[in-house]
């Protein structure tokens, strides 16, 4: 058995090399494509962008980004597999995958983050245009809306497609690490928006604040559960942070933001923020009004991210939770009701 998993990652490795020969590893476009597509900008660029023209897409975007990858990082701890980039050197095979500064992640290499992120997101925005078209476009016209949803669902494809070969270019994962991200990013994001019987779609704007808090309890629980089950067993929940350092050529590149930790405690945090938002009002915004409203809090936040303690590891990760609570509760309700006052206003005049 461990014959056949070493061949089948070997073969792999050999053929994420060939993608390095064909597009290079240095490939601008396909580096911005996996920076970009990275959890951590959904979360705190997206979500505002979309919260300050509208809510519920906001709250969308939140919801399902959060979701999935706080599902993410549980599944690595749980699948604990190896990323191509320390596997070759781990398993002393002969296949010169090389580096780019973005390639040395810390956290498990199945499944890939980054493409279970974009299959995710990219479904929310799918829907949103799906449910637009049906808005504008007449009914009788059945023919052009089938050709519009296939050409959403190419776009799609093509963008999952994108982000699995940036994160096989880098040598950050593996093909099937890749597939399985999207296969399941698809699925939780479908079970979270998808408007149909067996989903949560509309469950979770009509559950109440407390429901939906114990929510978010349960959801923190089972995360910090499943890290100290790893120590109860003898094992090691930081081991892909150790290889990643022991086999980084630039390690000095490796930040905390990339760490499994840093990302369940930012979910938790998102929890706890829709959680006491709800139920969460839809509130629909001038483009100028949402996004200067939206512009000013972060501007506000960031002044004192710089206060926030480093030396303290329980000091950091409970300020890093409490900061996303407060700053997504603030731009899930804090920042609309201003931003729907300055609305207001202009209709009076």
């Amino acid at each position: 058995m461990n014959s056949i998993s070493h061949n089948f990652l070997l073969y792999q490795a050999n053929f994420i090399l060939d993608i390095q020969n064909i597009f290079g590893e240095n490939n601008d476009f396909l580096r911005k494509v996996s920076k970009y597509s990275d959890p951590s900008y959904a979360i705190s660029i997206l979500f505002p962008v979309f919260c300050s023209l509208d809510t519920k897409v906001g709250f969308y975007v939140l919801l399902v980004s959060s979701v999935t990858e706080w599902a993410n990082i549980l599944l690595k701890w749980f699948l604990a597999e190896n990323r191509p980039y320390w596997w070759v050197a781990e398993a002393k095979v002969h296949v010169p995958l090389r580096q780019t500064d973005i390639t040395c992640e810390t956290g498990a290499g199945s499944p890939s983050g980054h493409v279970m992120g974009a299959a995710a997101l990219s479904y929310v925005f799918l829907r949103w245009l799906t449910c637009w078209m049906s808005e504008i476009v007449p009914p009788n016209k059945k023919r052009f809306r089938n050709a519009v949803r296939i050409f959403l669902w190419m776009v799609y494809l093509i963008i999952v497609c994108l982000v699995t070969l940036s994160r096989v270019n880098i040598a950050a994962h593996f093909i099937h690490q890749c597939l399985l991200g999207a296969i399941i990013g698809l699925l939780i994001s479908m079970l979270l928006v998808k408007d149909a019987k067996w989903t949560l779609c509309r469950k979770f704007f009509s559950l109440s604040k407390w429901k939906m808090i114990l929510l978010a309890f349960l959801g923190t629980s089972v995360a910090v559960a499943c890290y100290f089950l790893h120590q109860v067993l003898g094992l090691d929940p930081g081991w892909s942070i150790k290889l990643a350092f022991k086999w980084c050529e630039r390690p000095h590149l490796i930040s905390v933001n990339t760490t499994p930790l840093y990302s369940i405690v930012r979910d938790c945090g998102c929890f706890f923020a829709m959680a006491i938002a709800s139920p969460v009002k839809e509130r629909k915004f001038y483009p100028i009004v949402g996004v200067t409203a939206t512009s000013l809090f972060f501007i506000g936040a960031k002044m004192l991210r710089p206060l926030m303690p480093n030396n303290d590891p329980f000091q950091f990760y409970l300020f890093h939770f409490l900061d996303n609570i407060f700053t997504h509760f603030c731009l899930l309700v804090v920042v609309p009701f201003i931003a729907s006052l300055v609305k207001f206003k202009e209709k009076k005049h």
